[in-house]
């Protein structure tokens, strides 16, 4: 128990005293389990959770170095005035051979893609000029970021999708911009899933 509970700490500080919750997301391993290994309560966890957290940590308990994690995608980077066109209605990303990738720590799929937000309309939550990283396969769910195509609106939006009263709204998080109704001539091609931000 102590020996794994000393490498796990050791493990974590040698990767910039990565926390927990970073640890969880990269591994698979939930942040409660992480933490009673941490602290000793879990004396002996599975050999699957071990396997996860020395892949994930680039470390074996034994003290053999492994190669890092790939914890970085590479994901298409695409203007909002251009996703709704290059989004089919089978969410299929048409990739140009101009398009810019960018790398992110985000998991990502097969549909995954960036975008730059240069609006003010969902602060403070997503600042101007962010890179929103959009899964188009991911359930967009009541109180989910999305982004969408709507009538009006010559580029893709992002908006909070609010459903109430069996409507689907578009709320942004900026109370000076206009709550729109999700109507059939709006379509949500994808959910927000991280945010990014370059300084």
């Amino acid at each position: 128990m102590k020996e794994i509970s000393k490498w796990l700490i050791a493990a974590m500080e040698r990767r910039d005293n990565m926390g927990q919750c970073e640890l969880a997301r990269l591994s698979g391993v939930p942040q409660p389990t992480i933490y009673k290994i941490l602290t000793g309560e879990t004396a002996n966890p599975r050999l699957t959770t071990i396997q996860k957290l020395e892949r994930a940590l680039g470390s074996k308990v034994s003290g053999e170095v492994l190669p890092g994690p790939d914890v970085f995608g590479r994901i298409p980077l695409i203007p909002l005035s251009e996703i709704c066109a290059l989004l089919e209605g089978d969410t299929k990303i048409r990739i140009l051979s101009s398009t810019e990738w960018r790398k992110t720590t985000a998991k990502v799929g097969m549909m995954t893609c960036a975008v730059i937000f240069n609006s003010d309309s969902m602060e403070p939550t997503i600042p101007r000029n962010a890179v929103v990283i959009i899964e188009p396969e991911e359930e967009p769910t009541n109180g989910r970021i999305v982004v969408a195509c709507t009538q009006g609106y010559p580029d893709a939006i992002i908006r909070r999708l609010v459903i109430e009263g069996g409507q689907r709204y578009l709320k942004p998080d900026n109370d000076r911009y206009p709550i729109l109704l999700a109507d059939e001539n709006t379509r949500i091609i994808g959910v927000a899933v991280k945010v990014e931000l370059d300084i």
